[in-house]
């Protein structure tokens, strides 16, 4: 009963799992066929409340890699889903980027891939392309549909979006590795007959991003690459064209009124004199007005620089790593305040013999805006420290492991205004010993606690459970119990949670691996207006690797 629903609403995986069956017939000749199946049953209850969630939802998910002729790789993956009771269509975005040898890659449906950092990385189209790397030479051509037009919804004041189409291109010679050079282009323009003109669609864009990229390494101490860009934006592409403009084909750029220009560089240099130390120094500049539509997030107007050096001791079994950067925007003075960031760390970690070792993390972060107003200046900073030593060691024949982690916040906001209202200083432990028996046994403990002082309220959490396990027909079938107790109270008021917890996995080898959870969550509240209430939660996965 637990399958019937799900493909009586997902016909389409049981046409996929006759093409497995068929394609495996091929196997041994010029068609390989692998990949993983999954199939995830959650069963949901609640009493006391109202169900936070569907009582049953099923998922499947295939994945599919056909190899033909042991030089075209070509990957798929189908999705289905009952959630709502619905069935869900699998190939709403569907796209393949089979790989013809070790210098061909194809592109159809929906893909994206990454031609350089400043013009087309991760936005999604629904084309096509290719990518050629036979030796040092690299040539990479795609288009395709950016964005899908979307009606506007008045009712949440959302406004619609056009059809908007991308090409991006590079042409580039070396090992990117070392030395190399490439020539990148990206262009992308909104259809401004996908509908008339509106005033609650977005006004229509055009994009131009061009950048060269390359790279030097002089010698295995020595490696520095950069990118140099420039991007054009018109804002509103049914703005006049300038009069002066040069005469540029319009497949390429129109320059208009409502134009803006600006670059962008990225450089980044990794210093490594031996196996023991390196030192590598990460940098952007980013002008205010820099635009590419190949990204859907690449913060503009902005200035950073980072320093990370590592250092490598007493046969690697002391290992430090720091981080110190500043990053700074109003690059032009063209806002009424600048705001500085700084982040700072160091990361050491030593393991001092078989039995013992540690781990110790320091962070520092600030934020300061000096604005001439108190009520938006701000000076915000935090600190964290983590201390984590661990112990491994056999006692009672069997292996011990002893983790514990103290973790110590403090963060503010030292803006005159708000000051006495942002304080944050949190103060937790957490301990966990495993222990593993040589007869299959294995027992885990764990505790936590955690102290948050916030500046209107105290709050105390307190977790402790206990992991009982066993491995049967020779690790086959593995079973496991955890029973919890944890308590949550901010100032006089508490709810505690009572947990069961049971895991069953049988691993059939090629057939596939059943794995069963369930879990029982007890609650209880201490204020009137919160009802005690019990969550039971189960769920039935399987998955199979051919």
């Amino acid at each position: 009963m637990l399958y019937f629903s799900f493909i009586k609403k997902g016909a389409g995986l049981t046409a996929l799992l006759l093409f497995i069956l068929m394609a495996s017939e091929v196997r041994g000749q010029d068609v390989k066929v692998d990949g993983s199946l999954k199939i995830n049953n959650d069963f949901y209850n609640a009493s006391g409340i109202e169900n936070r969630r569907e009582s049953f939802t099923s998922r499947g998910i295939l994945r599919l890699n056909l190899t033909l002729f042991d030089q075209i790789n070509l990957p798929f993956e189908f999705m289905l889903s009952t959630q709502d009771s619905e069935f869900r269509q699998p190939f709403n975005q569907f796209g393949v980027s089979p790989q013809i040898s070790d210098w061909l890659t194809l592109h159809g449906g929906y893909f994206n891939t990454e031609i350089s950092q400043l013009t087309y990385g991760d936005t999604r189209l629904l084309g096509g392309g290719f990518e050629l790397t036979p030796g040092d030479f690299q040539l990479k051509v795609l288009y395709g549909r950016s964005k899908k037009q979307t009606t506007p919804d008045s009712s949440f004041g959302r406004l619609g979006v056009r059809s908007q189409y991308m090409y991006s291109a590079s042409i580039g010679y070396g090992d990117q590795e070392a030395s190399f050079i490439s020539l990148n282009l990206l262009h992308a323009v909104d259809d401004t007959n996908s509908i008339e003109n509106d005033s609650l669609y977005f006004k229509p864009e055009e994009n131009l991003t061009a950048s060269i990229s390359f790279g030097i390494k002089p010698s295995d101490v020595i490696n520095f690459n950069a990118e140099v860009a420039v991007s054009a934006l018109s804002n509103d592409i049914n703005s006049d064209k300038l009069d002066d403009a040069p005469n540029i084909p319009s497949f390429f750029f129109t320059p208009r009124t409502s134009t803006q220009i600006d670059g962008a560089v990225i450089a980044n240099l990794n210093i490594k004199p031996s196996n023991t130390w390196d030192f590598r120094i990460n940098s952007k500049w980013i002008g205010p007005g820099f635009v590419s539509l190949g990204y859907a997030q690449l913060a503009n107007d902005v200035f950073e620089i980072t320093g990370q050096p590592t250092v490598k001791l007493l046969d690697n079994r002391l290992r430090l790593r720091g981080k110190a950067g500043i990053r700074f925007n109003n690059l032009r003075d063209q806002k009424l305040a600048t705001t500085n960031r700084f982040t700072g760390g160091l990361n050491v970690d030593w393991q001092i013999n078989q039995v013992f070792g540690f781990n110790t993390q320091f962070n520092n972060n600030q934020i300061v805006s000096k604005h001439d107003r108190d009520s938006i200046r701000s000076n915000y900073r935090l600190n964290n420290l983590v201390i984590s030593p661990r112990f491994s060691f056999t006692w009672l024949e069997a292996q011990n492991n002893i983790n514990i982690s103290y973790n110590y916040t403090n963060s503010q906001n030292e803006n005159p205004l708000q000051q006495n209202n942002n304080k944050n200083i949190t103060n937790s432990i957490n301990l966990t010993h495993s222990i593993f028996l040589p007869s299959q046994w294995n027992f885990s403990t764990n505790f936590f606690y955690s102290n948050a002082d916030l500046s209107q309220s105290v709050t105390d959490i307190y977790n402790i459970s206990e992991t009982v396990g066993k491995s049967f027909l020779q690790s086959k079938l593995r079973l496991s119990v955890t029973l919890g107790y944890s308590s949550t109270s901010v100032q006089d008021i508490s709810n505690d949670r009572l947990l069961t917890r049971f895991r069953a996995s049988y691993n059939t080898g090629s057939y596939g691996q059943i794995v069963f959870n369930f879990s029982n969550n007890n609650f209880t509240n201490d204020q009137l207006n919160s009802p005690d209430y019990n969550e039971l939660q189960a769920s039935l996965d399987y998955k199979i690797n051919f």
